[in-house]
């Protein structure tokens, strides 16, 4: 049986660089890249936008409480996981890969992101938006 045991949530629009932006997807980054490409400028940027949003809107503690719990718990029977659902809605056809964008969040919210597991779903709206759901699980059925 599984249960969550701690939970939050937190949703903004846009993708920081603009209001009616859609969400950024994940970019490969280089050591050489990140001061040079401009594509690699503007994941750092979403990614830091990401982390802002999480502070500003108290998710970034309950966040880091949840990633204490994972390290702490024994690896070799490791029962516990990350659900991070994400929805998201984007103004047009022209979008991102929807597992690009859950990779980017991901990359801006965890640290190590080995136990995450969770889904993405989008659909098409006027203003576009990103939610996100975390919570931490535990159970038998977990592995």
């Amino acid at each position: 049986m599984n249960r969550v045991t701690m939970h939050t949530h937190f949703g903004f629009a846009g993708n920081g660089q603009d209001p009616k932006g859609n969400a950024i997807p994940y970019y490969r980054i280089t050591q050489r890249s990140k001061f040079k490409d401009p594509g690699a400028k503007r994941y750092a940027a979403w990614k830091e936008f990401v982390g802002w949003v999480a502070i500003e809107t108290k998710a970034m503690p309950i966040i880091r409480k949840i990633e204490k719990a994972v390290e702490e718990a024994p690896e070799f029977e490791r029962k516990i996981k990350v659900d991070v659902d994400i929805i998201f809605s984007k103004d047009n056809h022209n979008h991102a890969d929807p597992d690009n964008v859950k990779k980017g969040i991901h990359d801006a919210l965890f640290v190590d992101d080995k136990y995450i597991m969770g889904m993405v779903d989008f659909h098409y709206g006027k203003d576009p938006r990103v939610d996100v759901y975390i919570s931490l699980v535990e159970g038998s059925n977990l592995r």
